[in-house]
């Protein structure tokens, strides 16, 4: 009988943070496609090559007004589980993406150059896609944002996987032992 109660209370338990997550995860991914997400879509299905730039111009600045640069190096987009630490690299920190988007700058001004020298649609277009191509070579304009802004900003957001993975086996656990038990 008394697992029959735990196994309820894990359900209650489960229920009550499913709403909590809906709840966080909502105001968290809003926030983070307010100043970070929409900037980085845009950029990414522009036709035009100044708006592409000056989408992820202004991801790259807002990147700088949220995160401290000088700790670029020390802010990741993971943090070590159990004392695993191999996600804890440079090209998952805020340096490289910095260093990523100084890239996609260099290129913008390579591809400014080339479009001054062949006017036209074709051309721009072909700048585009080879852009977007760039922009798109690490898994999306903002594979570190993401994530840095959820541990920084939203730290339940960011582990609710784990939380809800935990609860979720409590009571399936809790549930056998239950009809076992009867």
């Amino acid at each position: 009988m008394n697992i029959k109660i735990l196994a309820l209370v894990l359900i209650l338990t489960a229920i009550a943070s499913s709403i909590t997550y809906v709840t966080v995860n909502y105001r968290a991914e809003a926030e983070y496609n307010r100043d970070f997400g929409t900037y980085a879509l845009v950029a990414m299905q522009s036709s035009s090559l100044n708006k592409s730039w000056s989408n992820t111009l202004t991801l790259w600045q807002n990147m700088n007004a949220t995160f401290d640069p000088a700790k670029f190096n020390e802010t990741f987009n993971t943090i070590p589980l159990f004392g695993f630490d191999a996600a804890i690299k440079y090209e998952n920190s805020l340096a490289a993406q910095n260093d990523y988007f100084q890239g996609l700058h260099d290129l913008y001004l390579n591809d400014l150059k080339t479009l001054n020298q062949n006017t036209g649609f074709n051309s721009e277009m072909n700048l585009v896609y080879e852009y977007r191509n760039e922009a798109n070579s690490n898994g999306g304009m903002d594979w570190v944002i993401h994530n840095a802004y959820l541990i920084q900003n939203y730290p339940l957001a960011y582990w609710s996987w784990l939380i809800y993975a935990a609860i979720a086996s409590a009571a399936i656990i809790c549930g056998a032992i239950a009809i076992k038990v009867e």
